[in-house]
């Protein structure tokens, strides 16, 4: 991947997070080129958007409500 550093939340719902904005400050602080986004993921489909997110070259990911379980379960380190 060419360009910013791709990072997201990603939660059912997930409408309401304050994550990008927070991170997109926090960005521009430290002079970062990154963009972090919201991922609305249903739950049925949460294993397969974690390996999708990854392979398109995402770096890195932070996960809420319902998903906290799951991620622990996907999580290598």
């Amino acid at each position: 991947m060419t360009g910013s550093d791709l990072y997201a939340v990603m939660g059912h719902p997930i409408a309401h997070s304050r994550s990008p904005q927070i991170h997109a400050l926090f960005a521009a602080e430290c002079g970062q080129d990154m963009r972090y986004e919201r991922r609305d993921v249903p739950p049925a489909q949460f294993e397969q958007a974690v390996k999708e997110f990854f392979a398109g070259g995402g770096k890195g990911l932070n996960i809420t409500l319902p998903h906290k379980v799951n991620a622990f379960r996907l999580a290598q380190r």
